[in-house]
């Protein structure tokens, strides 16, 4: 039981980390093109 509750808990901290690595870029690109497509 324990070690189910710590190799889930390093997935939930592996997700997190891969959804910020994945997001971040993304979020970059989405907030530096939609003024341009929005007032172009």
């Amino acid at each position: 039981m324990a070690t189910w509750l710590t190799t889930f808990s390093y997935w939930l901290l592996i997700q997190a980390f891969v959804i910020k690595i994945i997001l971040l870029p993304l979020s970059h690109l989405l907030v530096s093109y939609l003024p341009v497509y929005l007032f172009n």
